[in-house]
């Protein structure tokens, strides 16, 4: 008796079976009835996956090359920046220098100065003049002809030079 109810499928798969009949009766509805429909169906179900994936290659390509990119302008970036240091800090040098050279009282004519003052703004054409002051704020030589005998004691940048700041 054991072998009959066994070789018997049982009661609670035969619901199970038809609700499987069901859903393939309801996806057989979706589908298209036509070959073209199918064909087209075949298609779409083939073709959108390689578009998602050509998309997600072109994405990774794109990312990569902006990476790059962004890198080699940071790169840049920093090469400009010490070239700008490093002039800075020539002119720096330059005007301390200018400073040894003409600070003693009496060592230079006020023509010499202004020589010395014209040709030290001509190796820095970006430097617009070189001038120096007096005590009092008066520029006494400058490599413009025009700024000397000009008043600068009241201005800030003069004040903070004398203070030491």
């Amino acid at each position: 008796m054991s072998d009959v109810s066994s070789a018997r499928p049982s009661d609670s798969l035969i619901p199970r079976v038809m609700r499987l009949g069901r859903l393939s009766r309801g996806i057989g509805r979706l589908l298209p009835r036509s070959i073209g429909g199918r064909l087209a169906l075949l298609l779409l179900v083939v073709l959108v996956p390689e578009v998602a994936i050509e998309v997600g290659h072109y994405y990774n390509v794109f990312s990569e090359r902006r990476e790059r990119e962004l890198q080699a302008n940071l790169e840049m970036a920093r090469s400009v920046a010490i070239t700008f240091d490093t002039y800075t800090q020539n002119i720096l040098q330059h005007e301390s220098t200018l400073g040894v050279v003409l600070a003693p009282p009496g060592s230079l004519t006020t023509q010499q100065m202004n020589r010395l003052l014209a040709a030290s703004a001509q190796e820095y054409p970006w430097v617009n003049s070189f001038s120096w002051m007096g005590l009092q704020g008066r520029i006494v030589a400058s490599s413009d002809p025009q700024a000397v005998g000009m008043d600068a004691g009241d201005s800030d940048y003069y004040r903070q030079a004398i203070a030491g700041r």
